[in-house]
C-alpha cells in the first residue's frame, strides 16, 4: 500500500536572504554609479544636452536595478521575484533619498510612487530572470 506524504509549501525552501540582498543592492549601487559617471563624461565631453542625458540616466538606473536583482536572486537560489523586488525597493529608496538631499525641487507623490513601482517591477523581473539562469 501505497502512502502519500503530505508537504508543506515551504518544503526545501528557505526565507528572504539577507546577504544575497545586501550583494544586490551593492550591485546595483556599483553599476549606477559607474553608469552615472560615464553619462557625467558624456555631457562633459560631447555635445549631448542634458534633457537627454537625464532620460537616458533613468533608463541606465533602472537595467542597473534588474542586474542587482538578477545577481540577488541568483545568490539565493528561490524567490528570485521577491529577493529582486526587495532590491529595486531598496534602490527606490536609496534614489530618493539622494535626490531629495541633492535638490531643492519637489517632487510629486506621483513621481515618488512611480519611481517605487517601476523600481520594484524591474527588480521583480530581474530575479525572476536572475533564479532561473
Amino acid at each position: 500500500m501505497r502512502t502519500h506524504r503530505i508537504s508543506s509549501a515551504n518544503d526545501g525552501q528557505k526565507g528572504i536572504d539577507g546577504s544575497a540582498i545586501i550583494w544586490g543592492f551593492g550591485i546595483t549601487f556599483g553599476l549606477t554609479v559607474i553608469g552615472a559617471i560615464f553619462l557625467t563624461l558624456l555631457v562633459y565631453f560631447t555635445a549631448a544636452s542634458e534633457s537627454l542625458v537625464v532620460s537616458i540616466t533613468y533608463y541606465v538606473t533602472m537595467l542597473c536595478a534588474a542586474i542587482g536583482s538578477a545577481v540577488a536572486a541568483r545568490i539565493a537560489g528561490h524567490l528570485g521575484w521577491l529577493h529582486g523586488a526587495i532590491v529595486g525597493f531598496l534602490f527606490a529608496l536609496g534614489s530618493l533619498s539622494a535626490s531629495y538631499a541633492a535638490t531643492s525641487g519637489t517632487m510629486t507623490m506621483f513621481e515618488m510612487f512611480t519611481l517605487v513601482a517601476a523600481s520594484c517591477a524591474v527588480g521583480c523581473l530581474g530575479g525572476i530572470i536572475g533564479v532561473n539562469v
